[in-house]
């Protein structure tokens, strides 16, 4: 399919649009041809089985009969496709290992591929700590989502299961683009892609709340209120009442206390920042490929900010490890060996952490990591990838690699 002459929109109605002309919404008489196309569709990183097809979209007849059945299938919805050029059999839809699927080989676009692929995009880049491109690839991404996933095939299992998929991958796209760009004060923006998304699930309980505490942050207290009344209608249409127990009054003083607790927290992270900054100011770290050695005394200081900042954020565990080299036959290891391993043991360390991370050298042969808002299994990683990283080195033989970890 090559990019131009095959669209399918998926995310909302649907649609097969070729080379500019809708061909799915022309042909009278077709309605199982494009079930068969949407069945595939909703498999789109698999081949599947003869018999998965047969079974999920219940051909009532034996099974040599329902399989001569599927390949005319095929074969007409393949015709179809190929609609204004030369027929190909593979072109749209491949077989293999008994098995069928779409083919977009040679190009093509439907709108559940590029959804996908952009969220979870958006998710690594925002792991990486990327948040304004985490923020742009969101936004791309949450612009195919028109509404609920095939929503004209209510009845059908194999559309059901991917339709909440899809909703839910949404929704968390939403909210998390939503802190994000809330992050940076751009509250026009949270409010444009809220309102966007409550229109399309208006009755999903959290984003509308989203919306409700944008409005109080913009100053909007009047409408705020007016778009709450409005919600208690539209879920009265439901038998229930949005945000049961929440008097609005104290709603709107909560969300206030809320916004002003943020604002707090942010002033604080800024001032130890600062001080991190002055702390650090005029001292003459020794620095390996960028990542720097403190001192004793700045460590612990650093340590000592860090702890403070996640017990009040609530931000994750503070861990600090220990790195040192135990000799074996300490008496018999000259001065040259053990520097020469101690340097190694530093090169190593400096190899396997980020400029941004926080290392101490106390005395000749002994380093302290400091780890904020990490799992105690990403630790272990990195103390496992600096590991390796000395065994790399050839450094072995007369010494032990003694690491302790804890949590303060």
């Amino acid at each position: 399919m090559n990019k131009v002459d095959m669209e399918v929109f998926s995310l909302g109605r649907f649609m097969v649009r070729k080379e500019g002309e809708v061909i799915s919404e022309q042909s009278s008489g077709a309605d199982k041809l494009w079930i068969l196309f949407q069945y595939l569709l909703s498999h789109p990183f698999e081949t599947v089985a003869t018999e998965r097809i047969i079974d999920d979209l219940d051909f009532e007849m034996e099974l040599v009969d329902a399989r001569n059945a599927l390949e005319n299938r095929i074969y007409r919805l393949r015709r179809l496709l190929a609609r204004g050029e030369k027929y190909r059999t593979d072109r749209y839809i491949s077989f293999s290992q008994g098995g069928y699927s779409l083919n977009w080989e040679n190009g093509g676009w439907y709108d559940i591929g590029d959804f996908i692929t952009g969220c979870e995009r958006g998710d690594e880049l925002l792991d990486r700590g990327e948040r304004d491109r985490a923020v742009d690839r969101f936004l791309r991404s949450l612009e195919l989502y028109q509404g609920d996933y095939l929503n004209s095939r209510y009845n059908l299992p194999w559309v059901v299961t991917r339709r909440v998929r899809y909703r839910q991958l949404y929704l968390d796209s939403v909210i998390k683009t939503a802190e994000l760009l809330g992050e940076k004060e751009e509250l026009g923006e949270v409010e444009r892609l809220l309102e966007r998304a409550t229109e399309i699930e208006p009755f999903q309980e959290d984003l509308q709340e989203l919306y409700l505490q944008t409005l109080i942050k913009k100053g909007e207290k009047t409408r705020a209120r007016r778009y709450y009344s409005f919600l208690v209608t539209l879920f009265a249409q439901k038998g229930v009442k949005p945000f049961a127990g929440l008097d609005w009054d104290e709603y709107s003083a909560e969300l206030e206390m809320r916004r002003a607790e943020k604002e707090l927290a942010r002033e604080l992270e800024r001032d130890e920042h600062a001080e991190i900054d002055e702390i650090l100011a005029g001292l003459e770290e020794e620095e390996i490929d960028d990542v720097k050695f403190l001192s004793p005394d700045v460590f612990r200081d650093i340590m000592a900010l860090e702890k403070r900042r996640s017990l009040r954020e609530e931000s994750g565990e503070v861990y600090i490890a220990r790195l040192g080299l135990n000799f074996l036959g300490e008496g018999e290891a000259g001065e040259e060996e053990i520097s020469e391993h101690n340097q190694n043991l530093k090169e190593s360390i400096a190899s396997s952490l980020r400029s941004c991370d926080i290392v101490c050298q106390c005395g000749r042969g002994a380093f302290f990591l400091l780890f904020s808002g990490l799992e105690l299994k990403q630790v272990e990683k990195v103390l496992s990838r600096i590991n390796g990283q000395i065994m790399e080195r050839g450094a072995v033989g007369d010494f032990i690699l003694n690491n302790s970890l804890r949590k303060i």
